[in-house]
């Protein structure tokens, strides 16, 4: 069975004074935990929109930075499109066409052939075309040989005016030993 608050507080040999002191001591009390929560939740709203703000300033950066490397994909995707070599079809058995026997040619009268063959690897590496064939140090040595030749044979007629002669080595028919 229960027992009123009035029934147990006639118990009580304390003055009024007292209870009432105690309980304004009370609300004293509670007011003051309530004015400090009231100041911690006012606190930790204000964390909060700046929590929120920055937040917002963080997102709007992220969608700027998202358009910027869009565009630059856009911008790299159409420079490597835009990338299409000339067209340079074979000549003989050579595999490579004119052109590239010609820029073959001058880079290894300028840099040397194993320079030349890194210079057209590099410069096809930089535009991505990975699939394309370099020629190597070898090829670009054989061509300025034949290079070579080929002056030599369009310059006959000059030669044989003159009273100089000139001695040249095929080096394309050597005779392999032991066959």
């Amino acid at each position: 069975m229960d027992v009123s608050f009035y029934t147990l507080a006639r118990g009580f040999k304390s003055p009024r004074y007292v209870i009432i002191a105690s309980l304004l001591e009370s609300r004293d009390k509670l007011r003051a935990k309530a004015k400090g929560l009231i100041d911690q939740v006012g606190q930790l709203n204000r964390e909060n929109q700046q929590l929120l703000d920055r937040n917002r300033e963080l997102n709007e950066r992220l969608a700027q930075a998202s358009q910027q490397s869009a565009a630059l994909k856009q911008q790299r995707d159409e420079a490597v499109r835009s990338v299409n070599l000339p067209h340079d079809p074979p000549v003989g058995i050579h595999g490579y066409g004119a052109n590239m026997i010609s820029l073959g040619v001058n880079l290894g009268m300028s840099v040397g052939f194993r320079g030349a063959a890194r210079a057209i690897r590099i410069f096809y590496d930089s535009f991505g075309l990975h699939q394309e064939t370099t020629p190597s140090h070898d090829s670009i040595c054989n061509w300025s040989k034949r290079l070579g030749v080929a002056s030599m044979k369009q310059s006959r007629e000059r030669l044989q005016s003159s009273q100089k002669r000139a001695i040249l080595v095929d080096h394309s028919c050597q005779k392999r030993s032991g066959s």
